[in-house]
């Protein structure tokens, strides 16, 4: 017998639009693969991936865009990984947990 449980019943957020994060037409280009992404209650985002570099500004696999898809580059030059991100999750109490293959 299997169940599943969920924290809370899944909501989609119709205002969120991918395009207008990383997509060249919204300006803001990851030069590799995204593999998540979550959302902060403040409007940014927390994208990761395997990547080396957003619009030019250096990343390792994980970085933090402001709501206009800018990089923002305290977060960025802080938090990067040695190998892929494969996951993100946003705590109620605003930590980002990573997951990945990297040490």
């Amino acid at each position: 017998m299997a169940f599943c449980v969920s924290a809370q019943a899944p909501v989609l957020d119709a205002s969120f639009q991918p395009t207008q994060v990383w997509q060249e037409t919204a300006g803001t280009r990851v030069n590799g693969v995204l593999n998540a992404i979550v959302r902060q209650p403040d409007g940014k985002y927390v994208i990761g991936g395997v990547f080396t570099e957003i619009n030019g500004v250096p990343a390792n696999n994980l970085a933090r865009l402001l709501p206009d898809g800018t990089v923002d580059a305290a977060f960025t030059a802080a938090s990067a990984t040695n190998g892929p991100v494969l996951a993100l999750v946003l705590q109620a109490s605003g930590r980002i947990v990573v997951g990945g293959s990297f040490s």
